[in-house]
C-alpha cells in the first residue's frame, strides 16, 4: 500500500538515482525496487540486494521462476500502458530487458552513462501497479 506521503518520497529517490549509473551491482531491478520501497515502505527484493545481476538472474532461475512471473506473483497481473500511473512499474525489451518508474508520459530509467533516462511511457511492454 502507498505511504500517504509517497510523491515526496518518489520525488527523493528519483533525485538520488541521478547521481547513480547501471552497473554489475546497480542495475535496473534495484533501481525500481528503490523507488517501490520509497513509495510503499516495502523492500520486495531484499533477498537480491549485494547481488551482481548475474547472480540475481541465477537466483531467480534457481527459484524456478522468471523476471516476469516474479512481477506478477508481487503487483499482479500487468496493465494496459495507458493505464500507467506515476510511481507504476514500467519494463521494457527493447532494445533489452528494462526495468523503470513511471512518471506520467515518460518512464524513468537508470541509465549505463549515469543518471536517469526517459522514455515515452507508451512505448514501453508492460505496466506493473504499485498500490
Amino acid at each position: 500500500m502507498r505511504l500517504p506521503d509517497w510523491p515526496e518520497r518518489l520525488a527523493e529517490a528519483l533525485d538520488q538515482a541521478r547521481a547513480r549509473s547501471f552497473s554489475e551491482t546497480d542495475y535496473c531491478v534495484l533501481f525500481a525496487a528503490d523507488c517501490i520501497a520509497a513509495i510503499t515502505g516495502t523492500d520486495y527484493v531484499a533477498d537480491y540486494r549485494g547481488l551482481t545481476i548475474d547472480d540475481a538472474k541465477a537466483k531467480l532461475k534457481d527459484s524456478g521462476s522468471t523476471f516476469y512471473r516474479l512481477l506478477v506473483s508481487i503487483f499482479g497481473k500487468p496493465v494496459p500502458l495507458a493505464f500507467a500511473q506515476r510511481g507504476d512499474i514500467i519494463v521494457r525489451t527493447e532494445p533489452e530487458l528494462a526495468t523503470g518508474i513511471c512518471c506520467g508520459q515518460k518512464a524513468a530509467f537508470l541509465s549505463s552513462s549515469g543518471g536517469l533516462a526517459f522514455k515515452p511511457t507508451l512505448e514501453q511492454r508492460w505496466a506493473f501497479r504499485v498500490r
